[in-house]
Order: structure tokens, then sequence, then C-alpha cells
């Protein structure tokens, strides 16, 4: 063997010794792909091709200047999409190895992954306006991604996508949502029902991300922690409630992790995740809310449809009688309403002890629940909902302090 394979061979073992690449990933070429913008209204969007990389700015209408929405040094690391398939966690990107090709038209684009005989992801970008009126700019991005089994058995699917948002580091707070007005340290949702959206913020520049309405595919978990604690990851966050976003790395360095549900995909077959990311430039606040509320007033104006009687035999909902409370507890119940729900399981957040809010005990709690939804065999679904709402009710405590 010459010098020259010898070499190949031994770069090779070190790639995949480090960066625990499948041997089909390294063993695959890139596609050609080039680098470019697409850009209307208050949005562009460049993406990179070889790279696999996306950034997205807004544009101010009177200076006509641009600002990043997010990080731009190191884009591959900074903001990024991931599939889990089975237990294999796949970066999007090609620093991680896998192969991007590109597709572009006058206000969409598409990056195109591949990761050999398993799976084919395509992100879709279409740059519209929140409004849906003609003539108005426009400011918003609908992001579309298409998982597809391309393997020969079904297998879990699920998503995630990182965001190192760097617009609310300059202003008081770095996030805020529609129930919560300033969000200064590590938080987590389990739900975005009351929630909605995510704003990352300067006063000038402002992006919203919508997790919630219209065609949205609701996350099962959203996370706002230090960039580098998100980023170093391999998918579930390492997430301490109350904790700054600041590290040994770096200073109040925030990022947005969001992360979808897994789903059964069979081979041949395709599954999407919708959201949405409203742009507000030159000091006006994003219209993400007048776009949810819009779709919400046309579901209101809609007519009921006519009732149709359906024999008791066919009705398939059941009936869950109420539940019975105890004379000597009525007074307790009356007082205290707060009981979280999730799944229909209830828990009393009267009921949680101190050291069930400290964050070791969250993250171990947080851990379990992962734990049960990946092992094989038989799920308990009761166990993972119960454990579910005991989390769902010491995070409801945690954001009244």
């Amino acid at each position: 063997m010459s010098l020259g394979k010898n070499c190949t061979v031994l770069v090779a073992v070190l790639l995949s010794s480090v960066f625990l690449f499948p041997p089909d990933i390294i063993a695959e070429e890139t596609t050609t792909a080039t680098a470019f913008s697409v850009g209307q209204g208050y949005v562009r969007l460049d993406i990179d091709g070889s790279q696999g990389t996306f950034r997205l700015y807004g544009i101010d209408p009177d200076t006509g200047r641009r600002t990043a929405v997010f990080a731009t040094r190191d884009a591959s690391s900074a903001t990024f999409f991931a599939l889990k398939i089975g237990r294999s966690v796949y970066r999007l990107n090609r620093s991680y190895g896998i192969r991007c090709r590109t597709r572009r038209t006058d206000n969409s684009a598409e990056m195109i992954y591949t990761i050999s005989n398993l799976a084919e992801v395509t992100v879709n970008f279409t740059i519209m306006s929140s409004t849906g009126t003609p003539g108005l700019p426009d400011d918003m991005v609908r992001v579309t991604i298409t998982q597809k089994n391309t393997g020969t058995s079904g297998k879990n699917f699920a998503l995630r996508g990182v965001f190192d948002t760097i617009l609310g580091e300059a202003s008081a707070s770095d996030f805020s949502t529609a129930g919560i007005r300033g969000i200064h340290t590590e938080m987590q949702f389990t739900s975005m029902k009351n929630d909605r959206w995510i704003i990352s913020g300067d006063g000038n520049t402002a992006v919203q991300f919508l997790l919630c309405g219209r065609d949205i595919t609701e996350p099962e978990i959203v996370t706002m922690a230090n960039k580098d604690i998100i980023s170093s990851a391999e998918w579930a966050v390492n997430y301490v409630p109350g904790r700054v976003y600041s590290s040994i790395l770096s200073y109040n360095n925030s990022a947005l992790d969001i992360s979808w549900g897994k789903n059964l995909i069979n081979p041949g077959e395709s599954q999407p995740v919708i959201f949405y990311m409203v742009l507000g430039t030159g000091g006006r606040s994003p219209k993400g809310d007048d776009f949810l509320e819009e779709w919400k007033s046309k579901k209101t104006d809609e007519k009921p449809a006519v009732p149709v009687s359906v024999p008791v035999e066919q009705q398939v909902l059941p009936v869950v009688p109420p539940p019975t409370v105890k004379p000597d507890q009525a007074e307790s119940t009356a007082a205290d309403t707060r009981t979280v729900q999730k799944a229909d399981v209830p828990f009393d957040v009267s009921k949680i002890k101190k050291e069930q809010l400290d964050p070791e005990y969250v993250q171990r709690l947080i851990q379990q629940i992962n734990d049960l939804e990946t092992e094989g065999g038989t799920i308990d679904k009761d166990r993972i909902r119960q454990l579910n709402a005991e989390l769902d009710a010491i995070l409801n405590i945690l954001r009244q302090k």
C-alpha cells in the first residue's frame, strides 16, 4: 500500500474516532453547492450550501442597514438543526459530515440534508408577510422541516433546533413570551399553549418565534440557556432553573433550544415540522401576535358544524366523572386551585416539597422522563404522564418566584 493511501486511511480513522461519524457518511462526498441570499422586505436569508448553514438578518426599512438575528461566528456550531433517529444523533451541517444541496426561488430557499441510507431532511425557508396583505413588506419566515425515512425499516425520528440568539443579550432581558415579560435566567417550557411565542430583541431589531397556533407544530420542550451548554448537549439540555446565561467560556451568552417529539416514520414516508420567525426592525415590534390572532378570529367566525346524533355504541369519547372531594378537603381545594395537568394527569402544586425545587432534583426528573421515553420494550406511558405532571407543577412554582 502506498504512503498516500496510508495517509488517507489514517485521516478517515481519526475523523471517525473524534467525531463519531458513521462509516457511510465518511465515504460520501459533498455535492457541489453555492452560497446565495434570498431577501424581501425586512428579511434577508443567507444560505451556505457548501457548509449546510444559514444566517438570518433583519433589514431596517429606513436605512437599509441589516442586523444579524443569530450569531454569525462559527455558524455551524451556533445555529443548526439536528435529527435523532433511534438513539443516533446527526447535526445537520457539513462540519459533522452531513451532505447538503440547495434550491432557491425568488422568495424561498431549501437546504436538503442527506444521511445515507437513513434519512433526507429538507429545510424550507419561505419569506412572506405576517399580514397577508399584498403590497406590504415581507417580515416573516415560514420554516418547514420535512423528515423523510430513506431506510428499510420504520424508526423513531425526532428533531431539534438550536438558535444562538444575540439581540436580547444587549437589552434588559434576553427573552420574553406572551405570558412572561422578561426572562433573565434559564427556563424551560413543556407546553407553549399559554406562552405561544418567544422574542429576542434589542429595542431596534427583534425576532419572534411562533410556536403555537395556526399550522404550527407545537414543540415538546423549549429551553432557554447558555449557548455553550445548549450547543454542547447531544440532545437533552442540562438545564438548571434560575441559572444565569453565563459559563466559564462566555458571559450572558443566551441561546434557544426547540425540541419536537419523536414520531415513528415508516420507509418512504415523511413527517413535517412547521414554525415561524417574525422580524421587527427599525424599532418596530414583530407582528406575530396579529398573525396568530387573525387566524384565531377566522376560526371563531366559521359556522359551527351541524351536530349529528351518534348512537351510544358508536361513540368513542369517554365520559370522565367529576373528581370526588372529601369534606375535609373541600376548604383547601376551594382556596388553592393551582392544579397543573399534563396529558390529563393532575398534580397538586401545594404538595410540592422544598427539596423538589432543587435544580439537581429537577434535572434528575427530566433525565428519568427521557430514559423512560427512550428505553426499549413497552413504554410506561402512565408513569411518563405522572412525571411530566410533577415537572410542570415544579416549573409553575419556579416561574412565580
